[in-house]
């Protein structure tokens, strides 16, 4: 048949087309439409790759992927660890499977994890929960505040435990995507993580007497996790405070420790995808804290503050710079004052850290990185509001109370509100300007 080309004919013959179409749908084989992410065809074999074009993948790949292989490669740094104990006399660390609490504030001489706090006492610990189920202990905390984060490998929290969420003292147990057995008896409860990596963080609220570091020792001692095998239904409590100490792993510069390779990274993140099951809608990627598919937000937190809580436990208000718009440097003095009733409102508790350009602590003879409720010492002015000084010198003594020393050089502010109130979540609270002073 000749192709309709000549004018005087299109029109016939595009008439003839739409009937020989009508006519032939009784008998039509519908080509089967794709019912899942998972069935949409990719290039046809043999399609060629421009370069760009690969680099375009390779960058998507490398966002979305980063906070896995960066978890799986913290993970097996973990299992190193011979026992739960201290990476360096200063991070708690411990084999896949358990945990390790610290029974005081995290030390400033670290650079394992950026932007940790001194408000409370950490501990952490990985598990693989394909391999078994893990029991975990809450305590009765009393009127202290806690909270268990628990996060899955994209680093989104799988779980709400602790005082903002009401969780009763008892056994927990957390279970991986794959395990449907009977619940035991004994256990209150079951949180399942998406993935089987799951990592947990309990932080304990203290303030900073001496007489409290001792009173939150008993409560610490009954924080502790170990394989469903071991569950016996009693309360196991360990001394934390006589865990050993290991040497600290090597690492270079003062940043973070670095937990991803580009080197290394693409032969990694298939087998990294085989231990982590798509979300839905991210099938087609196999052919995040709640991050969901914010990709870049995810992976942007993983490498300057990896596991932070959700909003709902805790509220982050940071800046670089004072209120005129000028990076925050220590050569400068600057005062953040809460107007009489306008402290961060908190069922929990607020607090400002300071932090240097790497976002870690600045060691100082005064050993404080941070104020707020944690802090008794703390002089309100006369009228009843309450100004903080920030700077690499101090205010003098009758102000040195309200201190932060800042490093000679730039640095950041951090306000937390762990169990925030909605003024502070919606933003109808606003923090205070930091001014720079002469």
């Amino acid at each position: 048949m000749k192709a309709c080309m000549t004018h005087p004919r299109s029109a016939a013959c595009a008439i003839v087309v739409s009937l020989a179409v009508v006519a032939g749908e009784t008998y039509a084989q519908q080509v089967p439409l794709s019912a899942t992410p998972a069935e949409v065809p990719g290039p046809a074999p043999g399609t060629t790759m421009t370069k760009a074009y690969v680099q375009a993948v390779a960058r998507v790949a490398y966002v979305w992927g980063w906070p896995l292989v960066n978890s799986h490669n913290r993970r097996a740094a973990f299992a190193k660890a011979p026992e739960p104990g201290r990476n360096g006399g200063v991070l708690p660390v411990a084999p896949t499977g358990r945990i390790a609490m610290l029974s005081d504030y995290m030390k400033p001489d670290q650079n394992f994890v950026t932007c940790t706090n001194q408000d409370v006492v950490y501990g952490a610990g990985y598990f693989a929960l394909d391999k078994e189920p893990v029991v975990f202990q809450v305590p009765d905390f009393g009127d202290r505040f806690w909270v268990y984060a628990l996060y899955d490998a994209r680093t989104d929290e799988f779980a709400q435990i602790g005082k903002a969420y009401g969780t009763k003292p008892g056994f927990y147990l957390m279970v991986g995507p794959g395990w449907h057995a009977q619940t035991p008896a004994g256990i209150t409860a079951v949180v399942r993580s998406s993935t089987e990596l799951a990592f947990a963080a309990p932080r304990v609220f203290r303030d900073d007497t001496l007489e409290d570091l001792q009173a939150v020792q008993a409560v610490l001692n009954q924080i502790n996790f170990y394989p469903l095998s071991e569950f016996d239904g009693t309360m196991k409590t360990k001394d934390w405070s006589k865990i050993p100490d290991f040497p600290a792993p090597k690492s270079s510069g003062d940043g973070e420790a670095k937990w991803v390779d580009p080197m290394t990274f693409f032969e990694q993140l298939p087998e990294v995808m085989k231990l982590v099951p798509p979300m839905p809608g991210e099938e087609t990627l196999y052919n995040c804290a709640k991050w969901g598919t914010d990709y870049l937000n995810r992976t942007a937190t993983a490498k300057s503050n990896m596991y932070e809580n959700v909003p709902s436990e805790t509220k982050y208000v940071y800046t670089d710079y004072d209120s005129a718009g000028k990076p925050l440097h220590g050569r400068h003095r600057y005062t953040i004052t809460f107007p009489k009733g306008q402290l961060p409102p908190v069922k929990g508790f607020w607090s400002l850290t300071l932090y240097n350009e790497h976002h870690f602590f600045h060691p100082n003879p005064l050993n404080r990185y941070s104020l707020g409720t944690k802090s008794k010492s703390l002089q309100p002015n006369a009228d009843g509001s309450l100004t903080l000084y920030v700077g690499a010198k101090s205010p003098g003594n009758a102000r040195e109370r309200n201190w932060l020393p800042a490093p000679n050089g730039p640095f950041s502010l951090y306000i937390r509100a762990y169990w925030a109130d909605p003024a502070i979540l919606d933003g109808t609270w606003k923090p205070p300007a930091v001014s720079s002073i002469p």
